[in-house]
Protein backbone atom coordinates (compact mmCIF):
# COMPACT_ATOMS: atom_id res chain seq x y z
CA UNK A 1 0.00 0.00 0.00
CA UNK A 2 1.18 3.14 -1.08
CA UNK A 3 0.45 6.09 1.31
CA UNK A 4 1.07 9.79 0.85
CA UNK A 5 4.04 10.98 2.44
CA UNK A 6 2.82 13.09 5.24
CA UNK A 7 5.75 15.29 7.26
CA UNK A 8 5.97 13.21 10.75
CA UNK A 9 6.85 16.53 12.53
CA UNK A 10 3.70 18.18 11.42
CA UNK A 11 0.51 19.29 13.20
CA UNK A 12 -1.46 16.72 10.94
CA UNK A 13 0.62 14.01 11.89
CA UNK A 14 0.50 14.01 15.68
CA UNK A 15 -3.52 15.63 15.66
CA UNK A 16 -3.87 12.56 13.87
CA UNK A 17 -2.44 9.78 15.49
CA UNK A 18 -3.96 11.34 18.54
CA UNK A 19 -7.64 11.08 17.17
CA UNK A 20 -6.99 7.67 15.65
CA UNK A 21 -5.35 6.43 18.89
CA UNK A 22 -8.91 7.90 20.78
CA UNK A 23 -10.87 6.22 18.03
CA UNK A 24 -9.75 2.80 18.50
CA UNK A 25 -9.88 2.34 21.76
CA UNK A 26 -12.76 4.22 22.83
CA UNK A 27 -15.54 3.40 19.88
CA UNK A 28 -16.11 0.53 21.15
CA UNK A 29 -16.97 1.45 24.76
CA UNK A 30 -19.17 4.76 24.04
CA UNK A 31 -20.96 3.56 20.72
CA UNK A 32 -23.64 0.87 22.20
CA UNK A 33 -24.29 -2.74 20.30
CA UNK A 34 -27.33 -2.41 18.29
CA UNK A 35 -29.99 -4.75 16.59
CA UNK A 36 -27.59 -7.74 15.46
CA UNK A 37 -24.29 -6.23 15.83
CA UNK A 38 -22.44 -7.29 18.76
CA UNK A 39 -20.32 -5.42 21.42
CA UNK A 40 -16.96 -6.92 19.53
CA UNK A 41 -18.16 -5.88 16.14
CA UNK A 42 -18.61 -2.47 17.43
CA UNK A 43 -15.02 -2.23 18.21
CA UNK A 44 -14.06 -3.71 15.18
CA UNK A 45 -15.56 -1.09 13.33
CA UNK A 46 -13.68 1.35 15.72
CA UNK A 47 -10.66 -0.47 14.95
CA UNK A 48 -11.20 -0.27 11.18
CA UNK A 49 -12.44 3.59 11.38
CA UNK A 50 -8.85 4.06 13.84
CA UNK A 51 -6.51 2.89 11.56
CA UNK A 52 -7.81 4.82 8.54
CA UNK A 53 -7.28 7.65 10.14
CA UNK A 54 -3.98 7.04 11.34
CA UNK A 55 -3.23 5.71 7.49
CA UNK A 56 -4.52 8.88 6.14
CA UNK A 57 -3.10 11.31 8.33
CA UNK A 58 0.63 10.19 9.15
CA UNK A 59 1.29 8.04 6.10
CA UNK A 60 2.17 5.02 8.13
CA UNK A 61 1.06 1.65 8.17
CA UNK A 62 3.65 -0.16 10.91
CA UNK A 63 2.39 1.64 13.95
CA UNK A 64 -1.31 1.80 13.31
CA UNK A 65 -1.38 -1.90 12.50
CA UNK A 66 0.51 -3.16 16.02
CA UNK A 67 -1.63 -0.98 18.03
CA UNK A 68 -4.95 -2.44 15.84
CA UNK A 69 -3.83 -5.80 17.12
CA UNK A 70 -3.54 -4.79 20.59
CA UNK A 71 -6.96 -3.31 20.55
CA UNK A 72 -8.46 -6.61 19.06
CA UNK A 73 -6.62 -8.25 22.50
CA UNK A 74 -8.00 -5.69 24.74
CA UNK A 75 -11.78 -5.95 22.88
CA UNK A 76 -11.42 -10.00 23.37
CA UNK A 77 -11.46 -10.78 19.57
CA UNK A 78 -8.47 -12.78 20.41
CA UNK A 79 -7.96 -14.58 23.44
CA UNK A 80 -3.83 -12.96 23.58
CA UNK A 81 -1.61 -10.78 21.82
CA UNK A 82 0.18 -14.05 20.75
CA UNK A 83 -2.69 -15.12 19.19
CA UNK A 84 -3.35 -12.16 17.05
CA UNK A 85 0.63 -12.46 16.30
CA UNK A 86 0.27 -15.75 14.91
CA UNK A 87 -3.24 -15.13 13.13
CA UNK A 88 -1.88 -11.64 11.11
CA UNK A 89 1.79 -13.16 10.25
CA UNK A 90 0.96 -16.39 9.88
CA UNK A 91 -1.25 -15.66 7.07
CA UNK A 92 -0.28 -16.81 3.82
CA UNK A 93 -1.03 -14.08 1.99
CA UNK A 94 1.95 -12.45 4.12
CA UNK A 95 4.21 -15.26 2.69
CA UNK A 96 2.67 -14.89 -1.09
CA UNK A 97 3.56 -11.45 -0.92
CA UNK A 98 6.74 -11.99 -0.11
CA UNK A 99 7.48 -14.51 -2.59
CA UNK A 100 5.50 -12.64 -6.02
CA UNK A 101 7.19 -9.22 -5.01
CA UNK A 102 10.79 -10.91 -5.14
CA UNK A 103 9.75 -12.56 -8.44
CA UNK A 104 8.54 -9.58 -9.75
CA UNK A 105 11.34 -7.34 -8.53
CA UNK A 106 13.94 -9.50 -10.05
CA UNK A 107 12.33 -9.81 -13.35
CA UNK A 108 12.31 -6.05 -13.07
CA UNK A 109 16.11 -6.21 -12.69
CA UNK A 110 16.69 -7.97 -15.88
CA UNK A 111 14.72 -5.97 -17.90
CA UNK A 112 12.29 -8.39 -18.68
CA UNK A 113 8.88 -5.88 -18.46
CA UNK A 114 10.89 -3.57 -20.86
CA UNK A 115 11.45 -6.56 -23.38
CA UNK A 116 8.31 -7.39 -23.33
CA UNK A 117 6.82 -3.58 -24.41
CA UNK A 118 9.88 -3.63 -26.93
CA UNK A 119 8.60 -6.81 -28.43
CA UNK A 120 4.85 -5.94 -28.51
CA UNK A 121 5.57 -2.17 -30.16
CA UNK A 122 7.32 -3.62 -32.69
CA UNK A 123 5.30 -5.97 -34.26
CA UNK A 124 4.55 -5.07 -37.69
CA UNK A 125 0.64 -5.32 -37.34
CA UNK A 126 0.58 -1.78 -35.32
CA UNK A 127 2.95 0.33 -37.90
CA UNK A 128 1.86 3.47 -39.29
CA UNK A 129 -1.69 2.77 -38.31
CA UNK A 130 -1.92 5.89 -35.74
CA UNK A 131 -5.30 4.71 -34.01
CA UNK A 132 -4.05 1.29 -33.39
CA UNK A 133 -0.25 2.12 -32.67
CA UNK A 134 -2.08 4.33 -29.77
CA UNK A 135 -3.91 1.66 -28.53
CA UNK A 136 -1.08 -0.07 -29.04
CA UNK A 137 1.73 1.52 -27.07
CA UNK A 138 -1.71 1.79 -24.07
CA UNK A 139 -2.21 -2.07 -23.72
CA UNK A 140 1.14 -2.63 -23.82
CA UNK A 141 2.19 -0.98 -20.70
CA UNK A 142 -1.23 -2.77 -19.54
CA UNK A 143 0.40 -5.96 -20.17
CA UNK A 144 4.42 -4.95 -19.12
CA UNK A 145 3.50 -3.90 -15.55
CA UNK A 146 2.33 -7.00 -15.01
CA UNK A 147 5.72 -8.18 -15.04
CA UNK A 148 7.44 -5.34 -12.99
CA UNK A 149 6.54 -3.11 -10.25
CA UNK A 150 4.15 0.10 -11.60
CA UNK A 151 6.35 2.60 -10.10
CA UNK A 152 9.37 1.11 -12.17
CA UNK A 153 6.90 0.34 -15.18
CA UNK A 154 6.09 4.64 -15.45
CA UNK A 155 10.03 5.56 -15.11
CA UNK A 156 10.41 3.23 -18.08
CA UNK A 157 6.91 4.32 -19.93
CA UNK A 158 7.15 7.83 -19.79
CA UNK A 159 10.65 8.43 -21.29
CA UNK A 160 9.95 5.94 -24.07
CA UNK A 161 6.26 8.24 -25.06
CA UNK A 162 8.82 11.32 -24.93
CA UNK A 163 11.34 9.43 -27.35
CA UNK A 164 7.78 8.60 -30.00
CA UNK A 165 6.73 12.13 -29.37
CA UNK A 166 9.86 13.46 -30.15
CA UNK A 167 10.27 10.86 -33.31
CA UNK A 168 7.36 12.34 -35.09
CA UNK A 169 7.11 15.91 -33.42
CA UNK A 170 4.66 16.06 -31.79
CA UNK A 171 4.85 18.79 -29.01
CA UNK A 172 4.52 17.81 -24.81
CA UNK A 173 2.20 20.50 -24.81
CA UNK A 174 -0.39 19.38 -27.76
CA UNK A 175 -3.62 17.28 -26.90
CA UNK A 176 -2.68 14.38 -28.00
CA UNK A 177 0.59 14.01 -25.99
CA UNK A 178 -2.02 15.18 -23.11
CA UNK A 179 -4.58 12.64 -23.54
CA UNK A 180 -1.37 9.78 -24.31
CA UNK A 181 0.41 11.30 -20.45
CA UNK A 182 -2.78 10.31 -19.03
CA UNK A 183 -4.07 7.23 -21.07
CA UNK A 184 0.06 5.77 -20.17
CA UNK A 185 -0.47 6.62 -16.35
CA UNK A 186 -4.13 4.93 -16.32
CA UNK A 187 -3.38 1.83 -18.47
CA UNK A 188 -0.02 1.03 -15.37
CA UNK A 189 -2.54 1.33 -12.77
CA UNK A 190 -5.16 -0.10 -14.22
CA UNK A 191 -2.71 -2.87 -15.56
CA UNK A 192 -1.90 -4.38 -12.09
CA UNK A 193 -5.61 -5.47 -12.11
CA UNK A 194 -5.17 -8.20 -14.52
CA UNK A 195 -2.53 -10.08 -11.97
CA UNK A 196 -5.33 -9.87 -9.35
CA UNK A 197 -5.84 -13.59 -9.74
CA UNK A 198 -2.29 -14.01 -8.45
CA UNK A 199 -1.21 -11.17 -6.31
CA UNK A 200 -1.83 -11.34 -2.66
CA UNK A 201 -2.82 -7.52 -1.98
CA UNK A 202 -5.69 -8.29 -4.48
CA UNK A 203 -6.07 -11.76 -3.02
CA UNK A 204 -7.26 -10.21 0.46
CA UNK A 205 -10.15 -8.71 -1.15
CA UNK A 206 -10.96 -11.82 -2.24
CA UNK A 207 -10.38 -12.94 0.91
CA UNK A 208 -13.32 -11.41 2.13
CA UNK A 209 -15.84 -12.39 -0.28
CA UNK A 210 -15.20 -15.41 0.61
CA UNK A 211 -15.38 -15.61 4.51
CA UNK A 212 -18.86 -13.82 3.59
CA UNK A 213 -20.00 -16.67 1.50
CA UNK A 214 -18.51 -19.49 3.29
CA UNK A 215 -21.57 -21.08 4.50
CA UNK A 216 -23.46 -21.24 1.26
CA UNK A 217 -20.55 -23.25 -0.26
CA UNK A 218 -20.26 -20.76 -2.90
CA UNK A 219 -16.78 -19.10 -3.33
CA UNK A 220 -14.74 -16.29 -6.41
CA UNK A 221 -14.13 -17.70 -9.17
CA UNK A 222 -10.72 -16.14 -10.20
CA UNK A 223 -10.90 -17.23 -13.66
CA UNK A 224 -14.09 -15.20 -14.58
CA UNK A 225 -12.80 -12.29 -12.41
CA UNK A 226 -10.00 -11.74 -14.69
CA UNK A 227 -11.21 -12.73 -17.92
CA UNK A 228 -13.94 -9.56 -16.82
CA UNK A 229 -10.63 -7.67 -15.96
CA UNK A 230 -9.31 -8.21 -19.26
CA UNK A 231 -11.99 -7.58 -21.18
CA UNK A 232 -13.24 -4.45 -19.40
CA UNK A 233 -9.75 -2.65 -19.80
CA UNK A 234 -9.26 -3.56 -22.95
CA UNK A 235 -12.54 -1.93 -23.96
CA UNK A 236 -12.15 1.20 -22.00
CA UNK A 237 -8.70 1.85 -23.94
CA UNK A 238 -10.25 1.63 -27.45
CA UNK A 239 -13.25 3.77 -26.02
CA UNK A 240 -10.10 6.04 -24.39
CA UNK A 241 -8.58 6.50 -28.10
CA UNK A 242 -11.52 6.26 -30.00
CA UNK A 243 -12.50 9.40 -27.81
CA UNK A 244 -9.33 10.87 -28.22
CA UNK A 245 -10.02 10.99 -32.13
CA UNK A 246 -13.60 11.57 -32.51
CA UNK A 247 -14.98 13.58 -29.67
CA UNK A 248 -11.14 15.50 -28.63
CA UNK A 249 -10.13 16.04 -32.01
CA UNK A 250 -6.31 15.01 -31.50
CA UNK A 251 -3.87 15.38 -33.57
CA UNK A 252 -3.22 11.40 -34.87
CA UNK A 253 -1.64 12.92 -38.65
CA UNK A 254 1.70 13.00 -37.77
CA UNK A 255 1.59 8.82 -36.90
CA UNK A 256 0.64 8.04 -40.31
CA UNK A 257 4.22 7.53 -40.58
CA UNK A 258 5.13 6.49 -37.56
CA UNK A 259 7.17 2.73 -37.29
CA UNK A 260 7.94 2.13 -34.16
CA UNK A 261 11.08 -0.62 -35.44
CA UNK A 262 12.36 3.14 -36.46
CA UNK A 263 13.07 4.06 -32.65
CA UNK A 264 15.94 3.19 -31.32
CA UNK A 265 15.52 3.48 -27.71
CA UNK A 266 12.50 0.69 -28.41
CA UNK A 267 14.46 -1.21 -30.96
CA UNK A 268 17.30 -2.21 -28.72
CA UNK A 269 15.55 -4.10 -26.63
CA UNK A 270 13.33 -5.99 -28.37
CA UNK A 271 14.35 -9.58 -27.73
CA UNK A 272 14.15 -11.46 -24.74
CA UNK A 273 17.14 -13.31 -23.89
CA UNK A 274 17.56 -16.81 -21.83
CA UNK A 275 17.29 -15.46 -18.69
CA UNK A 276 14.50 -12.91 -19.37
CA UNK A 277 12.50 -15.72 -21.22
CA UNK A 278 12.81 -17.94 -18.19
CA UNK A 279 11.58 -15.50 -15.70
CA UNK A 280 8.31 -14.90 -18.12
CA UNK A 281 8.16 -18.84 -18.57
CA UNK A 282 7.89 -19.44 -14.87
CA UNK A 283 5.70 -16.13 -13.95
CA UNK A 284 3.04 -17.87 -17.27
CA UNK A 285 3.53 -21.10 -15.24
CA UNK A 286 3.02 -19.94 -11.76
CA UNK A 287 -0.11 -18.14 -13.14
CA UNK A 288 -1.83 -21.06 -15.35
CA UNK A 289 -1.22 -23.21 -11.69
CA UNK A 290 -3.97 -21.40 -10.63
CA UNK A 291 -6.64 -22.42 -12.86
CA UNK A 292 -5.10 -25.82 -13.00
CA UNK A 293 -4.88 -26.58 -9.20
CA UNK A 294 -8.86 -25.86 -9.15
CA UNK A 295 -9.62 -28.92 -11.17
CA UNK A 296 -6.21 -30.78 -10.63
CA UNK A 297 -6.22 -33.13 -7.40
CA UNK A 298 -2.73 -33.82 -7.21
CA UNK A 299 -1.92 -30.08 -8.33
CA UNK A 300 -4.21 -28.60 -5.54
CA UNK A 301 -1.89 -30.61 -2.91
CA UNK A 302 0.59 -28.02 -3.63
CA UNK A 303 -1.21 -24.63 -4.35
CA UNK A 304 -0.45 -21.76 -6.57
CA UNK A 305 2.09 -20.33 -4.09
CA UNK A 306 3.72 -23.78 -3.47
CA UNK A 307 4.52 -24.12 -7.52
CA UNK A 308 5.87 -20.49 -7.26
CA UNK A 309 7.94 -21.38 -4.27
CA UNK A 310 9.82 -24.43 -7.07
CA UNK A 311 9.63 -22.07 -9.61
CA UNK A 312 11.82 -19.26 -7.53
CA UNK A 313 14.24 -22.52 -6.36
CA UNK A 314 14.89 -23.69 -9.85
CA UNK A 315 15.54 -19.76 -10.73
CA UNK A 316 18.11 -19.51 -8.08
CA UNK A 317 20.38 -22.09 -9.76
CA UNK A 318 21.25 -19.93 -12.56
CA UNK A 319 23.21 -17.55 -13.05
CA UNK A 320 24.15 -15.47 -15.32
CA UNK A 321 27.02 -12.44 -16.15
CA UNK A 322 26.52 -8.99 -14.90
CA UNK A 323 27.55 -5.30 -16.28
CA UNK A 324 30.40 -5.86 -14.79
CA UNK A 325 31.21 -9.31 -15.93
CA UNK A 326 30.95 -10.83 -13.16
CA UNK A 327 28.45 -13.84 -12.50
CA UNK A 328 25.81 -13.50 -10.71
CA UNK A 329 22.54 -15.50 -9.17
CA UNK A 330 19.67 -14.80 -11.69
CA UNK A 331 17.44 -15.15 -8.44
CA UNK A 332 18.91 -14.07 -5.15
CA UNK A 333 15.93 -14.25 -2.89
CA UNK A 334 17.74 -12.86 -0.10
CA UNK A 335 18.86 -9.53 -1.59
CA UNK A 336 15.28 -9.23 -3.24
CA UNK A 337 14.02 -9.75 -0.19
CA UNK A 338 15.23 -6.67 0.97
CA UNK A 339 13.50 -4.37 -1.43
CA UNK A 340 10.11 -5.57 -0.04
CA UNK A 341 7.86 -3.16 0.91
CA UNK A 342 6.87 -4.20 4.54
CA UNK A 343 4.49 -1.54 4.85
CA UNK A 344 2.05 -3.76 2.59
CA UNK A 345 3.07 -7.20 3.93
CA UNK A 346 1.85 -6.12 7.31
CA UNK A 347 -1.19 -4.05 6.24
CA UNK A 348 -2.15 -7.71 4.05
CA UNK A 349 -2.44 -9.50 7.45
CA UNK A 350 -4.82 -6.73 9.60
CA UNK A 351 -6.38 -6.10 7.05
CA UNK A 352 -7.37 -9.33 6.11
CA UNK A 353 -8.44 -9.85 10.25
CA UNK A 354 -10.62 -7.23 10.21
CA UNK A 355 -12.18 -7.99 7.03
CA UNK A 356 -12.78 -11.54 7.93
CA UNK A 357 -14.16 -10.01 11.63
CA UNK A 358 -16.70 -7.75 10.40
CA UNK A 359 -18.17 -10.56 7.70
CA UNK A 360 -18.14 -13.42 10.93
CA UNK A 361 -21.52 -14.12 13.08
CA UNK A 362 -19.09 -12.95 16.31
CA UNK A 363 -19.60 -9.25 15.09
CA UNK A 364 -23.24 -9.54 13.86
CA UNK A 365 -22.30 -6.99 11.06
CA UNK A 366 -23.08 -9.21 8.36
CA UNK A 367 -26.48 -10.09 9.47
CA UNK A 368 -27.34 -6.34 10.15
CA UNK A 369 -26.03 -4.88 6.93
CA UNK A 370 -27.95 -7.94 4.70
CA UNK A 371 -31.19 -7.17 7.01
CA UNK A 372 -30.82 -3.50 6.10
CA UNK A 373 -29.82 -3.81 2.62
CA UNK A 374 -32.80 -6.27 1.91
CA UNK A 375 -35.75 -3.78 3.55
CA UNK A 376 -33.74 -1.35 1.42
CA UNK A 377 -33.24 -2.47 -1.89
CA UNK A 378 -35.92 -4.83 -2.16
CA UNK A 379 -36.22 -6.60 -6.20
CA UNK A 380 -33.88 -4.44 -7.99
CA UNK A 381 -31.47 -4.41 -5.45
CA UNK A 382 -28.09 -5.90 -6.87
CA UNK A 383 -28.43 -3.71 -9.81
CA UNK A 384 -28.81 -0.84 -7.92
CA UNK A 385 -26.01 -2.07 -5.68
CA UNK A 386 -23.53 -2.83 -8.39
CA UNK A 387 -23.96 0.76 -9.98
CA UNK A 388 -23.73 2.63 -6.18
CA UNK A 389 -20.55 0.19 -5.80
CA UNK A 390 -19.11 1.26 -9.16
CA UNK A 391 -20.20 5.21 -8.93
CA UNK A 392 -18.84 5.31 -5.52
CA UNK A 393 -15.39 3.61 -5.77
CA UNK A 394 -14.83 6.03 -8.75
CA UNK A 395 -14.87 8.96 -6.98
CA UNK A 396 -13.99 8.73 -3.65
CA UNK A 397 -10.55 6.61 -4.98
CA UNK A 398 -9.68 10.13 -6.39
CA UNK A 399 -9.50 11.97 -3.08
CA UNK A 400 -8.62 8.80 -0.86
CA UNK A 401 -5.45 6.55 -1.80
CA UNK A 402 -6.54 3.96 -4.03
CA UNK A 403 -5.63 0.03 -2.53
CA UNK A 404 -7.31 1.35 0.73
CA UNK A 405 -10.61 2.50 -1.16
CA UNK A 406 -10.18 -1.26 -2.80
CA UNK A 407 -9.55 -2.77 0.71
CA UNK A 408 -12.53 -1.18 2.57
CA UNK A 409 -15.06 -0.87 -0.15
CA UNK A 410 -14.33 -5.17 -0.47
CA UNK A 411 -14.67 -5.33 3.20
CA UNK A 412 -17.99 -3.60 3.59
CA UNK A 413 -19.72 -4.77 0.01
CA UNK A 414 -18.50 -8.53 0.64
CA UNK A 415 -21.48 -8.94 3.78
CA UNK A 416 -24.30 -7.07 1.53
CA UNK A 417 -23.38 -9.44 -1.53
CA UNK A 418 -23.87 -12.30 -0.23
CA UNK A 419 -27.85 -12.43 -0.23
CA UNK A 420 -27.79 -11.65 -3.89
CA UNK A 421 -25.04 -14.13 -4.73
CA UNK A 422 -26.99 -16.53 -3.22
CA UNK A 423 -30.38 -15.71 -4.94
CA UNK A 424 -28.16 -15.86 -7.98
CA UNK A 425 -28.55 -11.77 -9.17
CA UNK A 426 -24.94 -10.86 -8.43
CA UNK A 427 -21.57 -12.74 -9.01
CA UNK A 428 -19.04 -12.05 -6.28
CA UNK A 429 -16.51 -11.66 -9.07
CA UNK A 430 -17.98 -9.20 -11.16
CA UNK A 431 -18.09 -6.29 -8.24
CA UNK A 432 -15.34 -7.68 -6.87
CA UNK A 433 -13.39 -7.00 -10.60
CA UNK A 434 -15.57 -3.67 -10.90
CA UNK A 435 -14.16 -2.62 -7.37
CA UNK A 436 -10.64 -3.21 -8.26
CA UNK A 437 -10.56 -1.52 -11.61
CA UNK A 438 -12.19 1.68 -10.48
CA UNK A 439 -9.98 2.27 -7.56
CA UNK A 440 -6.87 2.19 -9.85
CA UNK A 441 -8.08 4.88 -11.85
CA UNK A 442 -7.65 7.70 -9.29
CA UNK A 443 -5.72 10.73 -10.49
CA UNK A 444 -7.72 13.83 -10.22
CA UNK A 445 -5.67 14.82 -7.17
CA UNK A 446 -2.29 14.22 -5.96
CA UNK A 447 -2.84 12.05 -2.82
CA UNK A 448 -5.05 9.02 -5.03
CA UNK A 449 -2.45 7.13 -5.29
CA UNK A 450 1.58 7.09 -4.64
CA UNK A 451 2.15 7.45 -8.71
CA UNK A 452 0.37 10.29 -9.29
CA UNK A 453 2.96 12.83 -8.66
CA UNK A 454 4.91 11.44 -11.44
CA UNK A 455 1.55 12.18 -13.66
CA UNK A 456 1.46 15.52 -12.19
CA UNK A 457 5.18 16.41 -13.18
CA UNK A 458 4.34 15.51 -16.74
CA UNK A 459 4.95 18.82 -19.22
CA UNK A 460 1.35 19.85 -20.10
CA UNK A 461 -0.89 18.08 -17.19
CA UNK A 462 -2.06 20.86 -14.97
CA UNK A 463 -5.16 21.41 -12.93
CA UNK A 464 -7.34 22.53 -15.98
CA UNK A 465 -6.48 19.28 -18.21
CA UNK A 466 -7.30 17.17 -14.99
CA UNK A 467 -10.69 18.48 -13.38
CA UNK A 468 -12.02 19.04 -17.43
CA UNK A 469 -10.85 16.04 -20.42
CA UNK A 470 -9.50 13.74 -17.29
CA UNK A 471 -13.01 13.76 -15.46
CA UNK A 472 -14.83 13.14 -18.80
CA UNK A 473 -12.89 10.67 -19.34
CA UNK A 474 -13.16 8.72 -15.92
CA UNK A 475 -17.06 9.21 -16.34
CA UNK A 476 -16.06 7.43 -19.81
CA UNK A 477 -14.56 4.67 -17.81
CA UNK A 478 -17.37 4.38 -15.53
CA UNK A 479 -19.70 4.03 -18.21
CA UNK A 480 -17.80 1.17 -19.83
CA UNK A 481 -17.44 -0.57 -16.62
CA UNK A 482 -21.15 -0.30 -15.79
CA UNK A 483 -21.87 -1.49 -19.60
CA UNK A 484 -19.68 -4.61 -18.84
CA UNK A 485 -20.89 -5.31 -15.56
CA UNK A 486 -24.43 -5.67 -17.31
CA UNK A 487 -23.12 -7.28 -20.20
CA UNK A 488 -21.09 -10.36 -17.97
CA UNK A 489 -23.93 -10.85 -15.64
CA UNK A 490 -26.68 -12.02 -18.53
CA UNK A 491 -24.39 -15.17 -18.64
Amino acid sequence: MKDVTVDKRGFKYYLGSLIAVIVILTFGRIVPAWSSVTVVGVSCLGILLGMIIAIICTGEVLWPTMFSMVALTLYGYYPSFDAAIRDIFGNPLVYNFFLITALITAMNEIGTGKAIASLILTRKVFQNKPVLLSFAFLMTFVIAVNFMNAIGCMLLAFPLLDAVLGYIGIGKKEKYAKFMNLGLFLAISMGVTLRGAVMPDYLVRVEFFNAALSETGISVHLGLYTVFCVFTVTAFFVAYVMAMKYVFHCDFGKLSNTDFREIEEIMKDAKLDRFQFAFLFGFLLFALFGIISKAWKNASLIGQYGALGVVCAFLSFLKYVDKNGKKTKLFDFAQFLQRVNWNIAISLGIFSVLGTAIGSDECGIKAWITNEVANLLHDNGALILALVCIIGVSSITHVFNNNATATIFASLMAPITAQFVVRGQMKPELILACIAICSQSGFMTIAACGAAPILYNREGIDNRFIWTDGLTMEVLLMTVVILMYLLFSMF
